[in-house]
């Protein structure tokens, strides 16, 4: 029997820990579920559900015994790494082991967004027709910046 890593994803919204997840799933003996404790449905990796019994919209069952639920995530055997994703808003009491066990990796995945893209001025520059940051606000990162179609 092969040893497994396990590990958890905390990640802000908005921060491409959808996109990673999909990344890392990819990779042989990588098994990265969802949104497990989503409040809406079971985020298993879309083999899982079926895997472990275990329907998507089942959040009642997850619910009865959270521990138990995560004890059966991190039992497989077949996985070299495996972990969850979650949101901060999403943690609750049954996570607070796992987040206090050291055996247990921790990734954290954050944003850094100096304005929403939303509030970009409707000024253009004279000569390239770009937008421009409103006067006197502080310049956006340059993947951050609008530009008028």
């Amino acid at each position: 029997m092969q040893s497994c890593q396990k590990f958890v994803l905390i990640a802000s919204p908005r921060t491409g820990s959808q996109a990673l997840n999909r990344h890392l799933n990819q990779y042989d003996g990588m098994v990265l579920h969802g949104e497990i404790f989503n409040p809406s449905f079971v985020g298993l990796r879309h083999d899982y559900h079926e895997k472990i019994d275990l329907p998507r919209d089942r959040v009642d069952l997850r619910d009865v015994e959270p521990e138990q639920f995560i004890a059966r995530i991190f039992d497989d055997q077949s996985a070299r790494f495996i972990g969850f994703h979650i949101f901060p808003d999403q943690t609750r009491a049954a996570i607070l082991p796992v987040l206090e066990d050291e055996s247990v990796k921790k990734l954290w995945l954050s944003g850094i967004r100096s304005r929403p893209s939303s509030r970009c001025s409707k000024r253009k520059h004279p000569e390239y027709g770009q937008s421009m940051p409103p006067t006197g606000s502080q310049p956006t990162a340059p993947e951050r910046r609008c530009i008028s179609t």
